[in-house]
């Protein structure tokens, strides 16, 4: 996501497409669960007034899990994060990709 490369391979050897966003922010779309029929990695956009994007616009690699309803939509809600290659911020797809959010 934090590249220029086309695709990235996750820990299982799946490889994903990245797409850039109309905000340009890279995403990636994966197939999870059976609650959200796929998810995606979304780079944090540093254009917002946010702190993970004054976080990003000073080195930090932010990206944001966001799971997908059955619509193919996000909510607001139940968003996880990672910073820097760790969770920083824990959601029902990385817990039970099976449960939907609370």
């Amino acid at each position: 996501i934090h590249s220029t490369a086309d695709t990235v391979t996750l820990a299982d050897g799946t490889v994903c497409r990245i797409i850039v966003s109309a905000n340009r922010c890279r995403r990636c779309d994966l197939p999870l669960g059976m609650f959200s029929s796929n998810a995606k990695l979304m780079a944090q956009n540093m254009d917002k007034d946010s702190a993970a994007a004054k976080r990003a616009r000073q080195g930090a690699q932010i990206t944001h899990i966001i799971p997908l309803g059955a619509n193919g939509q996000h909510g607001t809600y139940n968003w996880g994060m990672i910073e820097d290659g760790r969770i920083a911020k824990k959601c029902f797809v990385l817990e039970d990709p099976t449960r939907p959010p609370q």
